[in-house]
């Protein structure tokens, strides 16, 4: 139903009620962000929408094969919090997941940020590889660069909001010492146009 939800506000034409209303909403969905959280609603940011399968698949699938623990690639931190009595942060690696109607835990184990390593190590480990960098595409980018529906909606939701719906993300990225800030507003500076909309793109995946 999300999904339904999620089409029907990037269908709304541009203007300052529909600013307001994904202001709103953008907000919303952060708060809205825990898979415990089943109520149906549109997000501005559409990443979220396949969180809230993917990380569920996640734990199904381990469940279902005895396994406890799974160690991603991807360089996703999981928690951060301030300690105002150090005036430092603190950031997890390790996410535990118990999805609404389970008994069992699953941790999902991010690698990068355990081994604490930087956009600078994951280069080298590419270049030693001998990996080269897509033609027009940079090793920092926002999640449109690789997700269709991210694409579709990615422009539209900057001119809404006033600033790149990946901005929270790559910040916290910056934070926890994985990017510089001059990275991170890089992959930002240029939304990509998709000529499909957020529907179409849904309605070709078989989703709506």
């Amino acid at each position: 139903m999300s999904f339904g939800l999620t089409a029907d506000l990037y269908d709304r034409a541009e203007d300052d009620a529909a600013a307001v209303v994904f202001g709103r909403l953008y907000a919303e969905g952060r708060r809205a962000f825990s898979i415990r959280n089943e109520e149906p609603m549109p997000y501005v940011r559409t990443c979220q929408l396949c969180r809230r399968l993917v990380v569920r698949a996640y734990h199904r699938e381990a469940t279902s094969l005895g396994v406890r623990v799974v160690i991603l690639g991807t360089n996703e931190w999981v928690g951060l919090s301030q300690n105002t009595s150090r005036d430092g942060y603190r950031f997890s690696a390790v996410r535990r997941l118990r999805p609404p109607g389970t008994n069992s835990a699953v941790y999902v184990v991010h690698l990068p940020f355990l081994q604490r390593t930087t956009i600078d190590d994951t280069r080298r480990v590419l270049d030693r590889l001998g990996w080269t960098e897509p033609e027009g595409e940079g090793l920092v980018e926002s999640n449109s660069n690789s997700c269709l529906l991210s694409r579709a909606a990615e422009a539209k939701a900057s001119r809404l909001l006033g600033f790149h719906p990946d901005t929270t993300r790559l910040a916290r990225e910056v934070t926890a010492g994985f990017l510089t800030r001059d990275q991170a507003v890089a992959a930002l500076a240029r939304p990509h146009d998709h000529p499909r909309t957020v529907r179409e793109v849904l309605a070709d995946a078989a989703i709506l």
